[in-house]
């Protein structure tokens, strides 16, 4: 179970959110994948959310590499595949960042590789088909965890 301290909910509270909740949904899914306890502090909220009279925060605006755990190929880029796995590289990259933190969504993963959701989903039911993750809950509530962990 995952909590929010009381200085993130105070701003997430305070915030005028202009969007939907979808927007307050987006917030906190990356802040449960980005942070490293079970509970979600202030400094793991967005930098437009934690400034004072701070605009509409927009998780797409973010560009998601490296500074996400992904790790990088040299002379391969994202779409290539393996040679010795037969997995694209972005998909061995979302292993690992699962191994960092515990799981991924379709949503994420979309945003961490820059490819639609729709592709990204492609991708991890191929992990799941291969037996390297597992998937856990359905539809936008579902996370991939890496096969023989438990449950997040």
């Amino acid at each position: 179970m995952i909590s929010i301290s009381s200085g993130a909910m105070e701003r997430i509270l305070d915030y005028h959110w202009p969007g939907n909740v979808r927007e307050l949904e987006n917030v906190i899914e990356r802040a449960i994948i980005l942070s490293d306890r079970q509970e979600i502090q202030f400094k793991d909220l967005p930098p437009d959310l934690r400034e004072p009279g701070a605009a509409p925060v927009t998780v797409t605006q973010e560009k998601k590499t490296t500074d996400a755990g992904i790790l990088t190929v040299p002379g391969l880029s994202a779409g290539d595949r393996m040679p010795d796995s037969g997995f694209k590289v972005r998909q061995m990259q979302a292993m690992a960042f699962i191994k960092t933190h515990g799981f991924i969504t379709n949503k994420y993963y979309s945003q961490l590789a820059e490819i639609s959701e729709r592709q990204a989903l492609r991708e991890l039911n191929e992990l799941v088909d291969s037996g390297k993750l597992h998937r856990i809950g359905k539809g936008r509530a579902c996370r991939y965890l890496l096969s023989g962990t438990a449950e997040v």
